[in-house]
């Protein structure tokens, strides 16, 4: 996914390719795009993109113009540059270190538990301990 490009607008162009019409799945295409996003930008080091009441109207309204978007037609060719820098600064901008804190179990990052027990399975542990 064009590699030579920056981080953000990658998935950002990701997003827009899931959510663009015509959509990938009939119903999910939203979590989706946003765990690929989450995925493309955790794995270069950077926060995954986390919805909360702050930024979801924002995010609502980009991924409405984005799915009126039919990346097959002519306009596409006009409309997806701009739709995608518009998505990067957004992602940038939401962006929270917060949720890469490598001290203490999160919800994106599994922690490896020692044994068996309440709560783990697998050497994996599935909830936070007390």
């Amino acid at each position: 996914l064009n590699a030579d490009q920056p981080l953000w607008e990658r998935a950002a162009g990701a997003y827009i390719r899931v959510l663009g019409a015509p959509q990938l799945f009939l119903e999910g295409n939203h979590r989706c795009g946003v765990l690929l996003v989450s995925y493309m930008l955790v794995r270069a080091g950077a926060p995954p993109f986390v919805l909360t009441p702050d930024n979801g109207l924002a995010y609502f309204e980009a991924s409405a113009a984005i799915k009126s978007l039919h990346k097959d037609s002519f306009a596409a060719l006009f409309q997806v540059r701009r739709l995608t820098l518009d998505v990067a600064r957004f992602l940038r901008l939401n962006s929270d270190r917060r949720f890469l804190d490598q001290d203490r179990p999160g919800p994106f990052l599994p922690v490896v538990a020692e044994g068996s027990g309440p709560g783990v399975s697998s050497g994996v542990l599935l909830e936070p301990p007390p």
